[in-house]
């Protein structure tokens, strides 16, 4: 199950604090698995998060498995597009 929302945290100004404005970007995706489907989500996120970057959008992961995804989820990661 894959849900995309406007964040409740949402905040313009906080969102460009690196690297824990992410907390505060406008839209939120989430993605409800089981660890029956766990390996497979991870392909799932890491397709999303480069699909994102790719694009020039700030995207980061948080999640059990971040470490496992490209970039650690993007995390921390001044390589990757950030809102300014």
């Amino acid at each position: 199950f894959i849900s995309v929302r406007l964040n409740d945290e949402n905040d313009r100004a906080k969102r460009k604090n690196f690297p824990d404005g992410f907390l505060h970007f406008k839209e939120l995706i989430e993605i409800d698995y089981t660890e029956e489907n766990s390996k497979e989500i991870k392909g799932v996120v890491s397709s999303i998060l480069n699909f994102l970057w790719d694009r020039h959008y700030a995207a980061i992961a948080s999640c059990q498995f971040e470490n496992e995804l490209p970039y650690k989820g993007g995390y921390n990661n001044t390589d990757l597009p950030w809102p300014i």
